[in-house]
């Protein structure tokens, strides 16, 4: 059995034709064929060993046998480079010249080519706005003529940028003033931003509704009165006095309470502390509800 399945091999015949003809199953004709080295897709042919592949430097004509290179090292090849330099045909992007380069990506036949590309106003002119000469600008935004005019013109946008521009507060409805480089503030102060973002953080925390109104607007509404005890609150007194204004919520918000118009009111900052997070009752009798 043993020598029919070799002899069959030999000739080239697969595992499951040699299988078949003789009855067994492929697993064994393959088995068989492994332990004698006819194994694989080429098991019936015999292997040829690959001859060693040699290599000859083009610069000294030296053998190489080590790997695939086509220079012994690195000074053979310098000098290979140097007595037959690459040579690229191109068209330059700026003036459509032809041109012949020893890099293969070279977009422009010459360096005055390439910095004109660069220069999306070239040909055009404009005014110096400190000493009035003309000149070509490099940028599009390009005001002076010269580095001397440039550093005038710095300082002088310096010098604008002390002018202010005034704001008013959406929390304390006061008045403010920002540089030119600030213009985003929204609040006077970081008090009222912090007190502006306090409000809402608890407002989101509890979820319930939120609006943006001013304080100032809420303490006009009310006429400088506390809606707790019913006492006028001096306007210029100032956190923390007991006797200063303060927003109090007639529904707190721990207790569901909208942070909104309709439930905010004025109260002295005693007032407010003493009332905690009761639900308060709008009274100017000086009673706590």
């Amino acid at each position: 059995m043993v020598e029919d399945i070799l002899r069959l091999r030999k000739q080239g015949v697969g595992f499951r034709k040699i299988a078949k003809r003789l009855g067994v199953s492929r697993d064994k004709v393959r088995s068989v064929c492994r332990k004698h080295d006819l194994g694989g897709f080429l098991g019936a042919k015999e292997k040829v060993p690959k001859p060693d592949k040699v290599y000859i430097c083009r610069n000294c004509g030296s053998l190489i046998t080590e790997r695939k290179k086509k220079h012994c090292s690195d000074f053979c090849r310098r000098e290979w480079n140097k007595k037959n330099p690459a040579t690229y045909e191109g068209f330059c992007l700026f003036c459509g010249k032809q041109f012949i380069s020893t890099y293969k990506k070279q977009k422009y036949c010459s360096v005055t080519c390439r910095g004109l590309s660069r220069r999306t106003l070239k040909g055009t002119t404009r005014e110096c706005i400190i000493c009035g000469n003309k000149f070509e600008p490099r940028t599009k935004t390009g005001k002076c003529c010269s580095k001397e005019c440039q550093i005038i013109q710095t300082h002088n946008v310096t010098n604008e940028s002390e002018k202010i521009l005034k704001k008013i507060c959406p929390l304390c409805g006061e008045e403010f003033c920002v540089s030119r480089y600030h213009w985003y503030s929204i609040y006077c102060s970081r008090r009222c931003k912090d007190k502006a973002w306090n409000y809402k953080k608890r407002a989101i925390l509890n979820s319930v509704k939120s609006e943006a109104y001013s304080i100032q607007e809420i303490y006009n509404r009310d006429s400088w009165y506390c809606q707790l005890c019913g006492k006028r609150v001096d306007p210029e007194l100032k956190w923390p006095d007991p006797k200063s204004a303060s927003i109090d919520h007639i529904i707190p918000i721990s207790k569901g309470g909208n942070d909104i118009k309709s439930n905010v009111q004025l109260a002295h900052l005693g007032c407010n502390l003493a009332k905690g997070n009761k639900i308060g009752v709008t009274n100017k009798e000086g009673q706590l509800c």
